[in-house]
């Protein structure tokens, strides 16, 4: 019987630690999102991105600095190697 009950009582402690860390993490991550020191920065460069986006008439194009559109590429004057030479 006390076995049974030791390991009932483990089993609830630990679903309870894990809530506990769930929702701290949780609240952690939406606290630092939300009070970023660059957060009104992001979403000031955000809503001018959209501005030049419609008045260009292009679709606004979500990338990193380190992702290039396939479109710049075919604009490019000399052609582009992948292969080196043997």
């Amino acid at each position: 019987m006390r076995s049974s009950e030791q390991s009932s009582r483990f089993v609830q402690e630990l679903v309870l630690y894990a809530a506990s860390a769930a929702l701290s993490c949780l609240v952690l991550f939406a606290g630092l999102r939300h009070l970023g020191p660059n957060r009104a920065a992001s979403q000031k460069a955000q809503q001018q991105k959209k501005e030049i986006a419609k008045r260009l008439g292009r679709p606004l194009v979500s990338t990193t600095p380190y992702e290039v559109r396939p479109s710049l590429l075919s604009s490019s004057p000399a052609p582009i190697h992948t292969r080196h030479p043997i």
